[in-house]
């Protein structure tokens, strides 16, 4: 009888799992990814794949909540640090935390380009690409309702629509730099934060 892994040891093999799971699809790309091209890359057996998840669907749909986690995560942080020096201090942080590198930034857009298409068809992994936006605009709202109190923000915003245009922004650049293929990072990063601040009149 296989030894039951201790709670610990499951979650380091689920994190496992869905970091190569991710690693795959931003290579190869979503439907050309199989259970066994996640297995060899996490170095174990497909069946090991398909004990902690039932099919590549619900293995997908965990990679998506995670990530959305771990990058929610860090900008939270990156905001909290920021917090102190005013709404522009954690715009700015909030913008770095979610363009932390050129390779992460794109291997990102690559996953989450291919999730969103999936979504459209797939529930489970369409409620995880939904989640991320929402969860990304409680964020966003929170900043431009604190730079509309401290006057730094036009007053005229209204922060759950200003919110959806700050993230279409975010989201329509950074897929232009990615089907541009060789435009500088520092580029894409300079154009953003300069098209935020102008739509909120900063």
């Amino acid at each position: 009888m296989p030894r039951i892994a201790r709670p610990e040891e499951a979650a380091q093999m689920r994190t496992r799992l869905m970091r190569a799971a991710y690693a795959a699809i931003a290579e190869r790309g979503f439907a050309a990814v199989t259970l066994q091209d996640v297995a060899t890359r996490a170095g174990v057996s497909k069946a090991l794949v398909l004990y902690y998840f039932t099919d590549k669907e619900q293995l997908l749909a965990a990679v998506m909540e995670r990530t959305d986690q771990v990058i929610r995560s860090r900008a939270e942080r990156a905001m909290r640090e920021a917090a102190a020096s005013g709404p522009l201090a954690q715009l700015d942080a909030y913008l770095d935390a979610l363009t932390i590198g050129a390779r992460e930034h794109r291997d990102f857009y690559r996953v989450f380009l291919d999730f969103m298409s999936a979504g459209l068809r797939s529930p489970a992994i369409g409620k995880s690409t939904r989640s991320f936006h929402e969860g990304c605009a409680a964020l966003e709202r929170e900043t431009i309702q604190r730079g509309i109190a401290a006057g730094v923000f036009r007053r005229d915003l209204i922060p759950a629509e200003a919110s959806t245009v700050v993230r279409a922004l975010i989201d329509g650049l950074s897929i232009q730099w990615l089907l541009r293929g060789d435009e500088p990072f520092d580029q894409l990063r300079r154009r953003m934060r300069e098209a935020v601040l102008a739509y909120l009149g900063a």
